[in-house]
């Protein structure tokens, strides 16, 4: 900037000398007056001519020198410029080598990859198994099924003979000792039993929603790294702990169904008379 500021005031500078003699030059000959060709002699001639010429002389040198200084302060400027764009490059170029040399080792890279595809295998593996864990769990359930409608059938029969021999036990009074039945007793203790297996059954289902609402959380995260190109180990393993969550808590769900169906079923057979041989709970 100094070197652009001491051409400007030389350019001033010589545009000043060039008007002061171009105006020295004006002042001189209009002081004069001009004088007929038949009042001069031609030496005079010859020397007004000759100081023309020197003046067009001086004035195209002074001219080509302006030329050149404009030429040289475009020149600064555009140096200033670049040099200004320079720093930014220097500092892109600095922030490049520090990227390169924080940048993991090509065995680092190797062993990531690696550590990516063992647990990716890990993660079909483990779903292979939950497959399978669902499927025996289906199986479970529909064994479960099954065994209840077998047992609404034996509900179903004992009601049927129940009302048969309904008519003959309202006639005579009812049996007193060790081997009498407390209905009353057996529904309020079959309601509370229930009613525990019901809050089991719900805090099973709880269990197995946040489960699951886990593995969805999981799993999106998963896809999202995979999308990018990331794999994160951290999240592969959270979306197998979550799913391994939510086979053990719908194992648990079909458990406690299981046993909340029987805790009603088991006061009911218990208080039905006479089952037929081979149908008893």
């Amino acid at each position: 900037m100094e070197q652009i500021e001491e051409l400007q005031s030389r350019i001033e500078a010589a545009l000043d000398r060039i008007g002061g003699g171009v105006t020295a030059l004006e002042d001189k000959h209009a002081s004069r007056p001009v004088p007929t060709l038949e009042e001069l002699d031609m030496q005079k001639h010859a020397e007004l001519l000759a100081e023309i010429a020197d003046e067009k002389i001086a004035n195209a040198q002074l001219e080509e020198r302006l030329k050149l200084l404009h030429h040289r302060l475009s020149e600064m400027e555009e140096t200033v410029t670049a040099v200004e764009g320079g720093a930014d490059l220097i500092a892109l170029q600095a922030e490049l080598a520090e990227a390169r040399d924080t940048a993991p080792a090509p065995e680092e890279v190797s062993a990531l990859k690696a550590e990516v595809d063992r647990l990716k295998q890990e993660l079909e593996n483990a779903g292979n198994v939950a497959a399978a864990e669902t499927e025996k769990l289906q199986d479970d359930l529909t064994e479960a099924n099954a065994q209840i409608e077998q047992f609404k059938a034996q509900l179903d029969a004992a009601a049927e003979e129940g009302a048969a021999s309904g008519a003959s036990a309202m006639a005579e009074p009812a049996p007193s000792g060790v081997g009498a039945v407390d209905v009353g007793a057996v529904d309020a203790g079959a309601g509370a039993e229930l009613d525990m297996r019901l809050s089991e059954l719900d805090g099973e289902l709880q269990s197995l929603r946040a489960s699951n609402d886990q593995l969805r959380e999981a799993n999106a995260a998963l896809r999202a790294a995979n999308a990018e190109g990331i794999g994160d180990a951290s999240l592969i393993n959270a979306a197998l702990e979550a799913e391994v969550e939510g086979l053990r808590a719908a194992r648990a769900t079909d458990q406690a169904e299981v046993n909340a169906v029987l805790a009603r079923l088991e006061p009911l057979l218990a208080t039905a008379p006479n089952l037929p041989e081979g149908e008893e709970a």
